[in-house]
Formats: structure tokens, sequence, C-alpha cells
């Protein structure tokens, strides 16, 4: 999950500093932690109309393989 850091803080797992103003992806699990915190120290960053995630497009399957022979 994508949050905002809305105050400057160093990171108890990383030892990270984390600058406000800066969008940093977390897991979902530190991201609750984080936004569970009462300073406020980050803020959830929502996907814009058309700008979610995107899933990887399958491939399409190649065309099969001509079978040549040797003359």
């Amino acid at each position: 999950m994508k949050v905002r850091i809305e105050r400057t803080f160093i990171d108890k797992h990383t030892g990270e500093r984390r600058e406000a103003g800066s969008i940093v992806e977390f897991d979902d699990e530190r991201a609750a932690e984080l936004l569970a915190d009462p300073r406020q120290v980050v803020s959830e960053v929502k996907a814009e109309k058309g700008q979610e995630p995107k899933k990887a497009a399958a491939k399409p399957k190649a065309a099969p393989k001509k079978k040549t022979t040797k003359k």
C-alpha cells in the first residue's frame, strides 16, 4: 500500500529516515500499523480514477512454428 509521509520520522524496522512529503510503498500490515499511529505520521494514498494498478496482461500465444524439411 502506498502512503504519503506527513511527518519526518525514522522507521523503527529499517532505521531509514522517512522525509515528509514523500510517497512510500509498505506491505499492508506495516501500512496499517503506521496509519493507526496517533501521531499521524502517514496518510493513505488513494489511486485516482484510471490510475489503479495495472495487472500484467496475458501474453498472446505465439503462432505455431512451421515445420521445415531438409532437401
